[in-house]
C-alpha cells in the first residue's frame, strides 16, 4: 500500500539512479570508497523509508477518522501531543469538524424551530378560519332578516381584522428570531418611543378612563431601532390597557446608570397567578384571565424585540399585590 503513491514511486525511482551513479563511481575510485558508498545509500534509504511511511501512516490516520465522523462517530479526538506540520494539518481538520458539527446543530435546531413554528400557526389559524366558516354557511341562509345579516358581516369584519393582525405579528416575530431583519442601533429618546406607542391606545384609554402617567427626561437616550420599539411598547401598553379596570392607573417611570436605561411600566389591574408568570413571555400562551380575543403573541413579539436590542424584559406582581409591572432594561455594553 505504501508503494501505491505515485510520489513515492518517482522519489523511489530517482533516489535509486542517483544510488546506482555514486556506487559506480565510488567503485571506479576502489573497491573501500565503493562499499563505503553502498553502506551509506542503503542506511540512507532505510531512514528515508521508515520516516516516509511513518508519515504516510499518520496521514492514513487522519483519513481514516475524517471517514469516520463522515459515517456519524463524532466522538473522534484528531488533536495531537506532537508537533509538526501533521499535528496542525491534525488541529485545522478537527476544527474544521467541530464548526461542521455546530452548523449540523444550528441547521436541525431551526428546522425544529420552523416546524414548531408552522404547527403553532396552524393551530392558531384554526380557530378564526372554523368561526370564519360558521359565519359564511349561516350568510346563505335565505331566511335571515337584514340586521341578522348585518350582525353577521360585522362579525365577519372583525373576524378578518384579527386574522390579519395573527398573521401581520407571526411574520413580524418569525422575520426577527430567524435574524433576516436586522434591527438598527441608533440614540433614540425613550420618551419618544413611549409617546409614538401610546397614541393608537389614546381611544381606548379614554372610554376606560385610565390615567395615563409618564414620568421620562427628554434626554433619557438609549441604543435601538425606533420602529421596532414603537412596536414592543405598544404591544404592553396594550396588554395593561386591556386588563387595567375602569378608572385605573398606568404608570411609566424610568431611570438611568452607567450599566442600562431602565423602564418600568406598571398597572393597577389584576395580578397575574404566580403559576403563570413564567410564561407570560412564551408565544402562544394565554393565561386564565387572558382575553378571548388574545392570541398570546404580542408580548412574545415584544419580549423578542428586547432582546434583539441588547435588552431584557421582565413581568411581575407589585408586591402589595396591586397590579403587575413590566421592566425593560437596555443595556449600555455585552450581556
Amino acid at each position: 500500500m505504501f508503494f501505491r503513491n505515485p510520489e513515492i514511486k518517482k522519489q523511489f525511482g530517482i533516489y535509486m539512479i542517483c544510488s546506482l551513479i555514486f556506487i559506480t563511481g565510488a567503485f571506479f575510485i576502489g573497491a573501500e570508497a565503493g562499499l563505503c558508498v553502498l553502506a551509506a545509500c542503503i542506511g540512507l534509504g532505510i531512514l528515508f523509508f521508515c520516516f516516509t511511511a511513518y508519515r504516510y501512516k499518520r496521514i492514513g490516520e487522519l483519513s481514516e477518522n475524517l471517514n469516520r465522523i463522515l459515517h456519524g462517530n463524532e466522538n473522534l479526538n484528531m488533536l495531537s501531543d506532537k508537533e509538526g506540520e501533521l499535528s496542525v494539518l491534525s488541529s485545522e481538520i478537527y476544527k474544521a469538524t467541530l464548526r461542521l458539527k455546530e452548523q449540523t446543530e444550528l441547521l436541525e435546531q431551526d428546522k425544529a424551530y420552523l416546524e414548531n413554528f408552522i404547527a403553532d400557526i396552524s393551530h392558531q389559524m384554526k380557530t378564526p378560519m372554523t368561526a370564519f366558516r360558521l359565519l359564511l354557511l349561516r350568510l346563505e341562509d335565505e331566511g335571515l332578516k337584514p340586521e341578522e345579516k348585518t350582525d353577521i358581516m360585522r362579525k365577519m369584519k372583525s373576524l378578518l381584522e384579527r386574522t390579519d393582525w395573527l398573521i401581520t405579528s407571526l411574520l413580524k416575530l418569525a422575520s426577527i428570531e430567524s435574524g433576516t431583519v436586522a434591527l438598527k442601533k441608533e440614540n433614540i429618546s425613550l420618551k419618544k418611543v413611549i409617546e409614538k406607542a401610546a397614541e393608537p391606545l389614546q381611544i381606548p384609554m379614554e372610554v376606560k378612563e385610565i390615567h395615563f402617567e409618564e414620568v421620562i427626561e427628554e434626554d433619557l437616550c438609549y441604543s435601538g431601532d425606533f420602529g421596532w420599539s414603537v412596536e414592543a411598547f405598544s404591544n404592553i401598553l396594550k396588554n395593561c390597557v386591556e386588563h387595567t379596570g375602569m378608572e385605573g392607573t398606568i404608570r411609566i417611570s424610568a431611570k438611568d446608570n452607567p450599566l442600562f436605561v431602565e423602564l418600568k411600566i406598571r398597572d393597577d389591574g389584576e395580578t397575574i397567578p404566580e403559576k403563570e408568570l413564567p410564561h407570560i413571555l412564551e408565544r402562544f400562551y394565554k393565561g386564565k384571565k387572558a382575553g378571548k380575543e388574545g392570541y398570546g403573541i404580542g408580548l412574545a413579539l415584544a419580549n423578542t424585540i428586547v432582546q434583539k436590542q441588547n435588552g431584557k424584559l421582565a413581568v411581575d406582581n407589585e408586591e402589595k399585590g396591586e397590579g403587575v409591572y413590566f421592566l425593560i432594561r437596555f443595556y449600555k455594553g455585552v450581556v
